[in-house]
């Protein structure tokens, strides 16, 4: 019986062994087969180069950048990656529309149904890109209008602080739903007090789902364990589709409540603006549709307020770690405005330099 057992694994060895050894020629003749491939490490069978990266990244890829240059690729899992490590490089590339597509991301794919700016691609893209970038420069995206609503959303935020009375807080409880208020006056058409519902329930959704998405992303390197981890509801991934599809039915409620409301001629926000455009589309491609319009607001308060709320909370983490480079900044601040109470304005950034670095 044993000798049974031992020659069942040790087949199963050699068979593993074999296929990982197949797997390794069937990678290296890709790549030799793939001519102008940028330089770069080579890695094991299924897993690539990622047992050798370091717990953080970015050192890795500092030291793969000194090694190889400031572009090199390798795989991470099965996929090839190139990485681009100096602007010159990311400005070409950047500027070919071959290399426009995003890529084929899993986490925000979980629920099958999400569509919008962050995922779309091609002529669709471009349509949806530029209407928005019209729509919101109407309704004063780049506007002394716009300045002073984020001077007040700015007075908001500095009370909540001065509410604390010194106590202990975590700046992202406070900054989520600041940022947020910028992008929910464009699309929504008002902001929300920050003891709102409606407010604490967006916010919290803002804050789970890149949360989620990243404890899920390993799988992009690992694509044939996609529909594996959807079926079995392994992970995060019924808990990130979830959230998703909580977030777009608070979007649906939005739409519908502009949907009855919405009167012609008169644009409050950018859903106004694009039940407009549904309603007077013609022809047989529907560019405009509510999944469309749902995702694109997904995509405005993902890049929006989440990207800028984590740009704020790491400018006061440098500065309470550099207090020197704080008071130069504070200095500047107190020259441009010369000891006035007025707030710093956009046309005074080209006076400083320092606070803009």
């Amino acid at each position: 019986m044993l000798d049974i057992v031992w020659k069942c694994l040790a087949t199963g060895c050699v068979a593993g062994l074999g296929v990982l050894l197949v797997q390794y020629v069937w990678d290296q003749l890709k790549r030799n087969f793939k001519k102008g491939l940028p330089p770069g490490p080579y890695g094991l069978p299924f897993v690539g180069y990622l047992p050798f990266m370091p717990k953080h990244g970015h050192r890795g890829v500092e030291a793969l950048k000194d090694k190889y240059g400031t572009v090199f690729g390798l795989t991470l899992g099965s996929r090839y990656v190139v990485f681009l490590c100096d602007f010159g490089s990311i400005k070409e590339a950047l500027s070919q529309d071959s290399l426009l597509n995003r890529p084929d991301e899993f986490p925000f794919k979980v629920h099958k149904e999400f569509q919008g700016l962050m995922i779309l691609n091609g002529p669709l893209w471009k349509e949806q890109r530029r209407f928005s970038l019209r729509l919101f420069k109407n309704l004063g995206i780049a506007t002394q209008a716009m300045e002073r609503h984020i001077h007040d959303e700015v007075g908001h935020l500095l009370q909540e602080f001065r509410d604390k009375k010194s106590k202990p807080v975590l700046p992202m409880t406070l900054l989520t739903p600041s940022t947020s208020n910028i992008i929910s006056a464009l699309v929504f058409g008002r902001r929300f007090e920050y003891s709102d519902p409606e407010r604490i329930y967006l916010d919290k959704l803002i804050e789970i789902i890149p949360a989620l998405a990243a404890q899920i992303s390993f799988i992009n390197f690992f694509p044939w364990l996609r529909n594996l981890m959807v079926f079995f509801k392994l992970g995060a991934c019924e808990m990130l589709r979830d959230a998703l599809v909580r977030r777009e039915d608070f979007v649906e409620s939005k739409i519908d409540f502009h949907d009855e409301t919405y009167q012609d001629g008169v644009v409050r926000d950018y859903i106004d603006g694009f039940i407009y455009e549904m309603r007077n589309q013609k022809g047989d491609q529907k560019a405009f549709t509510r999944n469309v319009l749902k995702g694109n607001v997904a995509s405005f308060f993902g890049a929006g307020s989440e990207t800028v709320r984590a740009a704020i909370d790491w400018l006061l983490l440098m500065s309470a770690v550099y207090p020197e480079r704080q008071k130069k900044i504070q200095a500047e601040i107190d020259e441009v405005v010369g000891g006035t109470d007025r707030q710093v304005a956009w046309s005074d950034r080209n006076k400083m330099p320092y606070t803009q670095a």
